[in-house]
């Protein structure tokens, strides 16, 4: 499945920051050395399960650039768009990120959901809690991350990724759901 998704999100000159279990790994490096031989990868090890997305992005934070776009997508899920189009036109619109939604007509609370205004914008976002017929489709584009989509501050000082999900993670219970 990792190797469907790593192709379903081709992005030209793209470096893929790959978080798995130590374990899982131990236990696939056939599937691994094919990984690093296919795609411009770097395999970053952790012990056990973390708090969320936030925490586990974390891990990666010695090789996160701010002055980059950052693509954060689970593991297991397929988009259907051109993720370059999904990029660029968060690029174009000089948005600090850009959140995929889809809509489930059953609102099927197994779900996060996205409130938005009436400009398209992002204003709430619940998980497991029905506020919209917009769910989340687990992928994040974000530039500068947790920015205007959700303006982070931190002792009233605009923060970015990865300080900002370490100090909000120091000081509340926070969990990043795209």
């Amino acid at each position: 499945m990792i190797v469907r998704v790593l192709e379903n999100l081709s992005y030209p000159e793209a470096r893929y920051l790959l978080i798995a279990r130590k374990e899982h790994m131990n236990k696939e490096k056939d599937l691994v050395k094919s990984i690093e031989r296919d795609f411009n990868v770097v395999f970053i090890p952790i012990e056990n399960l973390t708090e969320g997305t936030a925490c586990t992005v974390l891990y990666a934070r010695k090789y996160i650039n701010n002055n980059e776009p950052l693509l954060i997508a689970n593991s297991d899920q397929i988009v259907d768009i051109n993720i370059e189009d999904f990029v660029i036109d968060c690029i174009k619109r000089d948005l600090d990120g850009s959140i995929l939604t889809f809509i489930d007509k059953y609102k099927d609370p197994k779900w996060s959901f996205a409130k938005i205004d009436d400009r398209g914008m992002l204003i709430e976002v619940k998980e497991k809690v029905v506020i919209s017929k917009k769910l989340l489709k687990s992928l994040i584009e974000k530039e500068n991350f947790l920015s205007n989509i959700v303006t982070l501050n931190v002792d009233g000082k605009p923060q970015k990724f990865p300080k900002a999900a370490s100090l909000v993670w120091l000081k509340i219970p926070y969990m990043l759901k795209p």
